[in-house]
């Protein structure tokens, strides 16, 4: 059956359903890893001990959200503390650093009544993450973690360091005694880290990113247009989705996860009359 038969049989079709469905993906993420701290009482918590966790043999010794300080028991300013995480204010923490931990260790939190765990900057041996509770957060997704491998790498125990946490243009940014880092996806293509727990960024996983935004382009592959049709349709619709994303809190899939994209729409086109007959 050539592309034409199967082109009328399907006139935009399901091509278009799946071609919407991957633009969604691509973008919503950008929308679900906002910040979005529920209302309620919040508790601080300086080098807190977790079930799952082990506990950090350092030390804070300053803890200021949004420049008020917090203690590590129950908050007065509960709802200074949501608007402030909300916008992305900075977390500025003073520490006396403890040997490095085998797993992940909190070094401060801020949790609710509740016992969610609305902010978290830990560490794992020198590496530092950061945890949010975002939109999705609430909507029953993942809530995946913001990493800087070795960190605090050179920094050797009983050294005092500052560290600040804050919202950049694109993504979350650390500063740690001066040296600035905006972070990564732990899943390196960010709308994955949405479904699977991945807290402390297992490598395996992240292929499984890759593969996520390959896959994304297929839908525009399967398009019944001309190969140049469809290229200039991926490339415009790309360019569409990131000038939206780039609005938005987080920048969640990055020009070579575009380019990924691209690929998977180049890889269907070639497949499509064996992907077109396998489908049905």
């Amino acid at each position: 059956m050539n592309n034409a038969i199967m082109h009328k049989k399907d006139p935009l079709g399901r091509s278009a359903v799946l071609t919407v469905a991957a633009l969604v993906m691509c973008l919503v993420p950008s929308l679900l890893f906002a910040p979005a701290p529920p209302d309620g009482v919040y508790y601080g918590q300086w080098t807190a001990e977790f079930e799952n966790m082990e506990a950090y043999r350092g030390r804070v010794l300053d803890a200021r959200v949004g420049g008020a300080p917090v203690p590590s028991r129950r908050s007065a300013r509960a709802e200074y503390l949501r608007r402030a995480l909300e916008a992305g204010a900075p977390v500025e923490l003073t520490v006396r650093l403890g040997s490095p931990p085998r797993d992940g260790a909190p070094i401060f939190s801020i949790a609710d009544r509740e016992e969610r765990q609305i902010f978290m900057l830990g560490v794992a041996e020198d590496d530092i993450f950061v945890h949010l509770w975002r939109l999705g957060s609430g909507l029953g997704f993942q809530t995946p973690s913001w990493w800087w491998p070795d960190a605090l790498r050179g920094s050797p125990a009983g050294d005092t360091v500052r560290i600040t946490y804050a919202l950049g243009k694109r993504a979350p940014c650390l500063n740690i005694q001066g040296r600035t880092r905006c972070l990564a996806a732990s899943t390196e293509v960010g709308g994955w880290s949405l479904l699977t727990p991945d807290p402390w960024g297992v490598p395996p996983l992240r292929m499984v990113g890759f593969l996520w935004a390959f896959l994304l382009g297929f839908p525009f592959g399967m398009l019944p247009l001309s190969f140049r049709a469809k290229t200039l349709c991926t490339a415009g619709l790309l360019v569409a989705v990131a000038t939206l994303s780039s609005a938005l809190p987080y920048w969640v899939t990055p020009w070579w996860g575009m380019l990924l994209v691209f690929s998977g729409m180049v890889v269907a086109s070639l497949m499509e009359p064996l992907i077109r007959e396998r489908l049905g």
